[in-house]
């Protein structure tokens, strides 16, 4: 999956140390990179449980690294590439689509990108 992101901020990425709320574990921004998959079945698009944990779904969260530019002028852009299988945790989707958002360290969030559907074939 690759995709194009930029920021007039410079503020994308996470850096090491950003454990405190609310970057720490478990916090709703410990990941600045969601990406969740759903599945079609019977015409309807649901997320795909995770057998490991019932109560959860499937997904690919990262925590992306600051990549903030040194200097005055903060302007960033560039593509992003995230590797993701396509049977996770042992699931077999026939058609699949990602929703992917990146959040910066204000906590702003990029436009919720949706793919095509993606027919996979085992």
């Amino acid at each position: 999956m690759n995709f194009h992101y930029q920021d007039g901020d410079g503020d994308i990425g996470l850096n090491p140390s950003d454990t405190l709320p609310p970057f720490g574990p478990g916090q709703a921004y410990f990941y600045n990179l969601k990406i969740s998959m759903l599945e079609k079945k019977g015409g309807i698009w649901k997320q795909i449980p995770n057998p490991f944990s019932p109560a959860d779904s499937i997904n690919f969260n990262e925590r992306i690294e600051n990549i903030t530019p040194n200097g005055k002028y903060k302007w960033i852009e560039g593509d992003l590439e995230i590797k993701i299988p396509a049977e996770p945790l042992g699931a077999k989707p026939d058609t699949i689509k990602l929703h992917i958002q990146l959040f910066d360290r204000a906590k702003n969030s990029s436009n919720l990108i949706e793919t095509e559907e993606i027919v996979l074939k085992h």
